[in-house]
């Protein structure tokens, strides 16, 4: 893989544990390598889907479902 095939992947997160580890590594000796994750990172940012949020506790209460779905409101 070139080294922007290897940025562009290791940001969409394709990489194999063992490839992205490489790749880490690469970016803390190399300004190329973080030059090119940089690049990708601000082009394909506006692309990709925001972060799913991880919500612990219902914010609706289970009447106000129930009186939803059974058509009490």
């Amino acid at each position: 893989m070139t080294l922007d095939e290897r940025a562009f992947a290791f940001v969409l997160g394709s990489l194999d544990e063992s490839a992205a580890g490489d790749v880490a590594d690469e970016i803390g000796r190399s300004d190329k390598m973080r030059e090119r994750v940089s690049y990708w990172r601000r082009h394909l940012a506006p692309l990709l889907p925001p972060p799913v949020e991880e919500v612990f506790e219902n914010p609706v209460s289970w009447d106000e479902v129930e009186a939803v779905v059974f058509g009490q409101i």
